[in-house]
């Protein structure tokens, strides 16, 4: 195995490896993903939600996340769009992003989902919800 680091400006532990030809094995550390988690918030304009309560879709292509305001406080819900409607992964929803990774209880996590189903029955979207 032989391991190469990207031109993409890619963190020392970062790494990706050559399995064979036309196969690569890519890990990255945590300091890259909240970076590129950081450059996306700021794309999709997040800080100026925090004072408007609801969903708040912000599609990426085939993928994009609903950013979930309640009280001062940010949830990003990852989506993904399929072959019946959008894909929401609500199973991994179990933290705030603002303030940043602070658990969310039982009962905003049940908020959440009412919000969720809310935003369908509003825009007309068919939601495959995954628990």
């Amino acid at each position: 195995m032989k391991i190469f680091y990207s031109i993409r400006n890619l963190f020392r532990s970062d790494k990706i490896i050559k399995i064979d030809d036309t196969h690569f094995e890519h890990h990255y550390s945590n300091k890259t993903i909240e970076k590129w988690n950081n450059k996306r918030r700021d794309e999709d304009n997040v800080l100026e939600l925090i004072n408007k309560e609801g969903m708040h879709f912000k599609p990426r292509g085939r993928s994009g996340y609903l950013y979930f305001t309640y009280k001062s406080r940010i949830a990003e819900i990852y989506t993904e769009l399929g072959f019946k409607g959008i894909i929401i992964q609500y199973r991994n929803t179990d933290t705030w992003q603002l303030p940043k990774n602070q658990k969310m209880t039982q009962e905003e996590r049940d908020i959440t989902l009412l919000e969720i189903k809310k935003w369908r029955e509003k825009t007309g979207n068919t939601l495959d919800i995954e628990y």
